[in-house]
């Protein structure tokens, strides 16, 4: 429906399809209708983003073909992660600094950014 299999369709699949452009794929993680996966070259996300849960600025559009995540215009290295997790509609990463960044709904404030 939003693109979450990350197949360049919105469309339902019965069967497993490989998702094109992405090797040495590590994890992954999926919340309501997104998907987030981390492989060699950085952390990707698909689907939908209604409430901005892909971390990529553009709320309400959705992704169907995986984009790679970004901070400052660079792609988030992969080996910069210790973990990531999709909420119901929100993303959660944790980095090896020891910060955490988080985006998405926030309508009870599980984003933990007081607000």
């Amino acid at each position: 429906e939003f693109g979450q299999l990350g197949l360049a369709s919105a469309q339902k699949s019965h069967i497993p399809e490989i998702i094109d452009g992405l090797s040495s794929v590590k994890s992954i993680s999926a919340g309501r209708a997104f998907s987030l996966i981390r492989a060699d070259d950085g952390l990707y996300v698909m689907g939908d983003n209604t409430y901005g849960q892909l971390c990529h600025n553009t709320e309400g559009s959705s992704l169907i073909v995986p984009k790679i995540l970004e901070s400052n215009n660079n792609p988030i290295p992969s080996d910069s992660v210790i973990s990531f997790k999709a909420g119901k509609e929100s993303t959660y990463i944790l980095f090896k600094d020891g910060t955490v960044d988080a985006c998405g709904l926030n309508s009870v404030g599980q984003l933990g950014n007081k607000t």
